[in-house]
């Protein structure tokens, strides 16, 4: 299961319209649950409402209670209710998101990590609701994904879904390269892993081969 989804989203549109969209995504810190969140920013639902919101869906067995989650530091979120259910975590496509934003006039930035998938639904009821346009991509290499999205005002969108692998590959195709054969002690692993993948040119593959092939005929401990 991928835990660590980079997303990047920008929004376009007028000031006046950002600057609700911006004033709205700061209360992040004040909501306990990433649907809560999502629901306050698209008038919704408010802030602490959530048990009551969605209190048909909690487990009636047994008390909401805090349990301490592993995360990084500087992670939100760092307490869930596990007595309710993962769907309601999931209405808007993921459990949480550590965005950062970055204004500049007309166009606001939103990047980060998120939990498993990206919050794909989130920014297409976002910009219906406050009739703007996105660009969203995400990739996350743990479970070799990876997409964009174009969102028009009017919720209409294009999406384009990739590996992980190959979006880094046609980004930064040298390192993609380097890490890969940094990755692999065995020729045939390799092979086995990306030797049907179109998007890989035949030169490339060749000298990922050659290069792991190499490796293969060092003793290990030279390596």
């Amino acid at each position: 299961m991928a835990n660590h989804c980079n997303t990047f989203v920008t929004l376009q549109g007028s000031v006046k319209v950002l600057d609700k969209i911006e004033s709205k995504l700061k209360v992040y810190d004040q909501t306990t649950y990433f649907t809560e969140f999502c629901d306050y920013v698209l008038g919704l639902g408010k802030i602490g409402e959530y048990e009551k919101n969605y209190a048909h869906l909690i487990k009636k067995d047994k008390k909401p209670r805090k349990v301490k989650t592993e995360i990084k530091e500087g992670e939100k979120f760092s307490q869930i209710d596990m007595s309710i259910p993962y769907a309601t975590y999931l209405k808007y496509g993921t459990r949480y998101w550590n965005f950062e934003i970055t204004r500049d006039g007309k166009h606001l930035e939103m990047n980060g990590y998120t939990a498993w998938s990206p919050p794909i639904k989130f920014i297409i009821d976002l910009c219906k609701k406050y009739k703007v346009s996105a660009t969203m991509h995400y990739d996350e290499m743990g479970m070799d994904f990876a997409g964009d999205l174009e969102i028009q005002p009017s919720g209409e969108y294009i999406h384009n879904e990739y590996t992980a692998h190959e979006v880094n590959y046609k980004n930064n195709p040298d390192w993609w390269m380097d890490d890969v054969v940094e990755c692999y002690d065995n020729v045939e692993d390799f092979k086995e892993h990306f030797g049907k993948e179109k998007w890989l040119l035949n030169e490339d593959f060749d000298w990922i081969c050659s290069e792991i092939s190499a490796k293969e005929k060092i003793p290990s401990h030279e390596l």
